[in-house]
């Protein structure tokens, strides 16, 4: 499957959550394809860590995370790390609004408030990963640079997951009715 073939992927949610539970979730196929992922995230520290969402593991997948407070969106393909990290760190308690993007091309973006803050090399993903879809937590073999489960020290709001290429500052944001719905700790999973 071919980039130039995942770049005429027409844009379709895969999920879009209000109110975000932690737990693992099904996935619908994110094969050679381009994503975007938007939510709102507010630390509960300066230095909060952990995962927002995380789809794969060690070989194949994605995640977005807090490092040291910092956004973070790495890409696994063929056991490969690709990664790029916002040059600071979120305000704690403060609700902040992240977007990333995972290009045709394979370029990944990260926007914070709309604005573009980090960008770098990627790929879409030789294959879909074997590892379930996971919120505030990543079960299994890590996909980013952090010891798995790697639980969000936070809250999340309006996650979306999106197939296919989107202009990231257009994702909802701070129309958005403020709502806090996770507490960041495990509260179950869905289906």
């Amino acid at each position: 499957f071919a980039a130039s073939s995942a770049a005429q992927v027409q844009p379709a949610e895969l999920l879009h959550l209000a109110e975000p539970s932690f737990g693992e979730r099904r996935m619908g196929s994110i094969y050679a394809t381009p994503l975007t992922i938007g939510v709102f995230v507010t630390p509960d520290g300066a230095a909060a860590n952990g995962v927002l969402v995380a789809h794969g593991g060690g070989s194949f997948g994605y995640s977005l995370y807090l490092a040291e407070g910092r956004p973070c969106f790495a890409i696994r393909d063929r056991g490969s790390l690709f990664a790029i990290h916002s040059p600071g760190a979120l305000p704690a308690g403060s609700e902040s609004h992240l977007a990333v993007t995972l290009a045709a091309d394979g370029v990944l973006q990260l926007f914070l408030g709309g604005a573009l803050v980090a960008t770098g090399p990627g790929r879409v993903l030789g294959l879909h990963p074997q590892e379930g879809f996971a919120i505030g937590r990543d079960p299994g073999d890590p996909v980013g640079e952090y010891s798995a489960p790697n639980p969000l020290s936070g809250q999340l709001r309006e996650l979306r997951v999106r197939k296919g290429e989107r202009d990231a500052r257009r994702i909802p944001g701070s129309a958005l009715k403020r709502r806090t719905v996770c507490d960041g700790r495990f509260v179950g999973a869905s289906p």
